[in-house]
């Protein structure tokens, strides 16, 4: 049920595509090599929507007609990820965002593993290691800003995660439902499998705030202080929360599956 959910998000790339090319500064120009980078990543983000796509396909255990279903509606209903067409929130979406994804997709490779499903597996692990680059790309780019215009970066990076980083999946929902009507079920089921989980997402806010060292950054504005010190303490405060979250027992029904 998780790979379904992780396809059908991967299939969703006309909305990421979209939303990528409307950043200040890109536009699609063939010689802009912020449109090439993005058109070389929604190529290699198609390819993994594809084969996982035929993956369930061949499994012969999925209603490949809702998924599509779900697929269909993911795009149609789009979603705003609180970035507008601001770059710097932008990157900052992106480098946390394909950090979550490798997660995702690393732990289903591990359980596809101890389930013996050797080719699910490698795929997965192909996956998440593509995401992981895709992630070190954002991060760097990030990282340059913050060495050219780091009060403006800093405040850009509270303010995301101020407004906390959704997920792609969000808006999920089967036919007749509404509109992300599935992501509360699809959710407690990826946590309580351990695929990825509340912690998980404390977990990459302290590895951004190492990666672009926080705390060493100099000549902020006050404004900016204020900002990073929301930073440092946010992990802490955040992990305090999850612990106290429970995540529901119950057994969810997806149209998705087909009867065992």
């Amino acid at each position: 049920m998780v790979l379904v959910g992780d396809t059908i998000t991967e299939e969703a790339l006309p909305t990421y595509e979209s939303w990528l090319l409307d950043i200040d500064g890109i536009h699609q120009n063939p010689d802009n090599g912020w449109a090439k980078w993005v058109r070389t990543w929604t190529a290699e983000e198609n390819r993994r929507g594809d084969v996982l796509n035929k993956y369930l396909y061949l499994s012969g255990r999925v209603n490949m007609r809702e998924v599509e279903i779900s697929t269909q509606h993911l795009i149609t209903d789009g979603f705003d990820l609180g970035t507008s067409s601001d770059a710097y929130k932008s990157f900052v979406y992106t480098s946390f965002q394909e950090l979550a994804t490798y997660i995702s997709h690393n732990n289903v490779a591990k359980i596809a593993r101890e389930k013996g499903h050797k080719a699910l597996a490698k795929m997965s692990r192909i996956i998440a290691g593509d995401e992981m680059r895709h992630h070190q790309a954002y991060s760097k780019f990030v990282k340059e800003i913050f060495s050219i215009d780091p009060s403006e970066m800093m405040i850009a990076f509270q303010q995301m995660m101020q407004h906390k980083i959704i997920m792609p999946a969000m808006h999920l929902r089967e036919s007749f439902g509404a509109k992300g009507g599935l992501f509360g079920d699809f959710s407690a089921v990826t946590q309580r499998l351990g695929v990825y989980t509340g912690f998980d997402y404390v977990d990459i806010l302290k590895k951004l705030n190492t990666i672009w060292e926080i705390d060493k950054i100099t000549n902020l504005t006050p404004e900016a202080e204020k900002a990073r010190d929301y930073l440092m303490h946010l992990p802490d405060r955040m992990y305090r929360i999850t612990e106290r979250i429970v995540i529901p027992n119950t057994k969810f029904e997806f149209k998705w599956m087909l009867p065992a």
